[in-house]
This record gives C-alpha cells, structure tokens and sequence, in this order.
C-alpha cells in the first residue's frame, strides 16, 4: 500500500472506468462494469444490443477478425521473403505482418 492506494483500488478504478471494444470500423461497442463478471454481463448485453440495431437497419455486422490467413505465394517470392526474414532476425510470419502493416 502506497499513500493510501492499494493495487485493489487501482484495479477498481480502472474495472470501473468507461471501456469499449471496437467491432467494426465504423461501430463502437461500448460497456462499463465495477467487477469482472458485471463487465462480462455488460459486454454480452452490448452485443447483443449491437447485433439487433444492426438487424433493425438491414446491415450485417462484421465479424471480428480472427487473424489467421492462409497465403500461397510463388516459391521464388517465397523464398525471397524467408531470406528477408532471416536477414531481420524474424520469423516469416513475423517479416510478412511487418511488411503488410507497413503497406497497410
């Protein structure tokens, strides 16, 4: 305990604070809770509340992304981007979501 302040009373704080969890581009889900399980409660709610307001305007909600993604590449790009990751000390996954973040 540090002038008063306990790590619990950090971590209520923060539980408490507004919190949201992006969905889509454009959407923003958002919730608030004091305890885990009431954030848990609020973060269902809100997603459901999220999908039927989507229901309602005819949309489709977009999924949440899982980031897996199968690529095929030539073998010569293939293994020009394995000596590049190597080069870099990378993994080639690594190397590729780099490059990809750097194009993004």
């Amino acid at each position: 305990m540090q002038q008063g302040h306990s790590l619990t009373h950090l971590i209520d704080a923060l539980i408490a604070k507004y919190i949201a969890h992006r969905y889509r581009e454009q959407d923003v889900i958002t919730f608030q809770g004091k305890t885990v399980e009431e954030i848990e409660k609020r973060f269902g709610d809100s997603v459901d509340d999220y999908l039927g307001f989507c229901a309602q305007r005819g949309e489709k909600p977009d999924k949440p992304f899982t980031g897996r993604r199968m690529l095929r590449l030539p073998p010569e790009l293939h293994r020009r981007a394995y000596l590049g990751a190597q080069r870099e000390g990378k993994s080639l996954n690594q190397w590729i979501s780099d490059k990809l973040l750097e194009l993004a």
